[in-house]
C-alpha cells in the first residue's frame, strides 16, 4: 500500500497506522481488480481548537461539525448525493479496512488517475486553449449543479471548500474530491453557491494586482457558467447580510485575494454581460 502524493498526507506507513496522529490519511492500494484509495478520517487538531471550530462552524459559518465522525458522514452522504444526480465524483467501494485500522473511520474510493486541475492549469506544457476549455467545462458543471441545488434546496450539493485543487483532471473527466466538509441543511443554497463560485474563481485568479475577471481563466469559467442571472443571484446572496460581512472581514484578514473582491467582479460581469473586466462600467 502506498500513500497518495498529497502535501498534507503522511509518507511513512508507520505513521499511517499510528492512531495518535492528527489529520486524515489517504493511501492507495493495489488489488487484483485494480487500484483503490483508502481515506482514514481523524481529528484534525487538538481538542480545544476543535471545540472552538465547532462553535465557529455552527454559529458563524453554517457548516457541519468538523469532527472526524461528522466529516466521514458528510463525505459519504455527499458522494452518494452527487453521484445520484450525475455529477462526477469518485465511487465508494464496499470493503473492510486493513487489519491495522480496525475500528477507525474510513472509506474506500475508486482510484481516479490524473492530477488536480490547479496543477494542470499552471503547467507551462499545457496549451492555453486546453486550459480555457477545462475552465469552461468546470463552469458548465458548476452551473448545472447550482441550479439543481437551488431547485432542491439542498446545500450539500455545494462544495464547502471550493478550489481547483479539489478537482481532478482524468482524461475527459473533471472529478470533484474532498467533500468531507459541508453546509448544514438549513444553510442558504444561494449563499453556498455564491461562496463556491467565488472560491473557484479565486483559485483561477493568478495576478492579485489585477481584477479577478481581467484574466482569461476566470472569465472562461464565467463563460462556461453561462447563466448570468443565476450567477448574479448567488453572488449577491453570498456578499450580503451579517454573515457576509463577517466572512468578508475574516477573508480580508487572512488572504491577499478576498472572496468579496471576486463577488464584486462577478456582480459587475453578470450585470454587463460585456466580457472581461476592462469593459466594466465605471460604477463597478
Amino acid at each position: 500500500m502506498e500513500p497518495m502524493p498529497r502535501k498534507s498526507q503522511h509518507t511513512d506507513m508507520t505513521e499511517v497506522f499510528d492512531r495518535s496522529r492528527h489529520g486524515n490519511v489517504v493511501v492507495v492500494q493495489e488489488t487484483p481488480a485494480g487500484r483503490r484509495a483508502l481515506k482514514v478520517y481523524r481529528r484534525r487538531r487538538g481538542w480545544l481548537r476543535e471545540a472552538l471550530g465547532r462553535v465557529s462552524h455552527r454559529l458563524f459559518e453554517g457548516k457541519r461539525s468538523p469532527s472526524a465522525l461528522a466529516r466521514w458522514e458528510t463525505e459519504r452522504s455527499s458522494i452518494q448525493l452527487w453521484s445520484r444526480h450525475g455529477f462526477d465524483v469518485p465511487g465508494l467501494i464496499d470493503a473492510p479496512p486493513p487489519p491495522e485500522l480496525e475500528g477507525e473511520l474510513f472509506s474506500w474510493f475508486e482510484f481516479v488517475p490524473g492530477r488536480p486541475l490547479f496543477w494542470h492549469l499552471v503547467d507551462p506544457e499545457v496549451a492555453l486553449s486546453e486550459k480555457l476549455t477545462l475552465a469552461r467545462q468546470l463552469g458548465r458543471d458548476s452551473r448545472r449543479r447550482h441550479a439543481l441545488a437551488l431547485e432542491l434546496n439542498e446545500p450539500l450539493l455545494l462544495h464547502e471548500h471550493p478550489t481547483t485543487k479539489h478537482v481532478l483532471v482524468s482524461a475527459d473527466r473533471l472529478v470533484t474530491i474532498d467533500l468531507e466538509g459541508g453546509y448544514r441543511s438549513d444553510f442558504s443554497p444561494e449563499v453556498a453557491a455564491g461562496l463556491e463560485v467565488a472560491g473557484v474563481v479565486r483559485s483561477l485568479w493568478r495576478d492579485a494586482d489585477q481584477d479577478p475577471l481581467s484574466e482569461a481563466l476566470p472569465w472562461a469559467y464565467v463563460e462556461g457558467y453561462g447563466d448570468l442571472p443565476l450567477l448574479r443571484e448567488v453572488a449577491r446572496a453570498a456578499g450580503g447580510g451579517l454573515r457576509g460581512a463577517l466572512h468578508r472581514w475574516s477573508d480580508r484578514r487572512r488572504r491577499a485575494r478576498p472572496k468579496s473582491t471576486v463577488l464584486r467582479a462577478l456582480l459587475c460581469a453578470s450585470a454587463t454581460c460585456a466580457g472581461p473586466a476592462a469593459s466594466y462600467p465605471a460604477t463597478c
